[in-house]
Formats: C-alpha cells, structure tokens, sequence
C-alpha cells in the first residue's frame, strides 16, 4: 500500500503559479511498473480522480481510479489518487509537491505532462493562460505587463510518502 507524491521542478518566467483547471476531472498520464515481475509497460495509463470503476482484486471491495492489469504476469493492481491532495506550483525552480496516489500492486515512473492538458499558468490574479506544454515547454506573451511568460526545464519525479 506504498503512497506515492508526485513532485515537480519547474522553471517559471512571468507567472506566479501553475494550477489544474479542474483537479478532480484532470487527466493524470503515468507510466506504471509491475512491482510483482518488474515490468515497466512502455505505454501511458490515463486516471482520474473523478473516475470510479470496481476493483478488480480479490482483496479489495469498492471502487478505484484505475484497475491495471499487468500484460506480463497477468496480476490486477489498482491506483487511486488521494483526494484533496492536490497542491498549485509556486516556486520556481524548486521541487514542490503536486498531488499523492496509493497504490497496490504498482510503482509509478514518471508524469509526462505534453500539449494541452488543463494546466493554467496565472501571472496574476486577472491574467490566466491556458498551457500547451508541445515539446515540454510553454512560451506566451502577456500583453498586460509587457513580458513573455514561459515554463521551461519542466522535471517530475514520484517519491514514497512516510506514513506519520
């Protein structure tokens, strides 16, 4: 029942934070690895925390965000993205924490943010831009002050949450 936080660096330019649209509805892209045979499967898996489906393991009861099944081994694991956890980058250049997953049966590799996805960029409080992170980088132009805004050198990496 490891708990994963995805964390991120960032380097913003111009703007003050970045935010989901909509954090229950967002579409997370991850790459999962089997911690059973190892297997990292080379495609992404798409999960919402909006999204509910019955679990598929024997042990468990109720619903998930995701059921996966390993194409290797064939065992059934499950991810689910704890609620509320979500949290605005704020600081650029610095790994933040963005939002925590638990998981049985799975490791999580990496978050691959690309194209439009429902990332906000605000450089105020009046001024938002709706990122489209094509080729792993936003560059805008924010009329209002007169500055470019942009979001580059864009890293994720997931570590295991303590349990307190």
């Amino acid at each position: 029942m490891p708990k994963y936080q995805l964390e991120v660096c960032m380097q913003l330019q111009g703007l003050e934070k970045v935010t989901i649209d909509s954090p229950t509805s967002f579409q997370w892209r991850l790459k999962l690895k089997c911690s059973n045979c190892g297997f990292e499967n080379p495609k992404q898996i798409f999960i919402s925390e909006e999204e509910q489906v019955e679990k598929l393991v024997k042990s468990g009861t109720g619903t998930t965000n995701l059921n996966y099944t390993c194409s290797e081994c064939k065992r059934h694991s499950t991810v689910d993205i704890i609620p509320g956890t979500f949290k605005e980058y704020t600081t650029s250049e610095k790994w933040m924490p963005l939002i925590q997953f638990d998981t049985r049966g799975v490791d999580l590799m990496k978050w691959e943010p690309e194209g439009k996805e429902g990332l906000i960029g605000i450089s105020n409080e009046e001024t938002n831009f709706e990122i489209d992170l094509e080729n792993g980088e936003y560059y805008d132009y924010d009329e209002e002050s007169g500055q470019e805004v942009s979001i580059t050198n864009i890293e994720t990496r997931f570590t295991k949450v303590k349990e307190k």
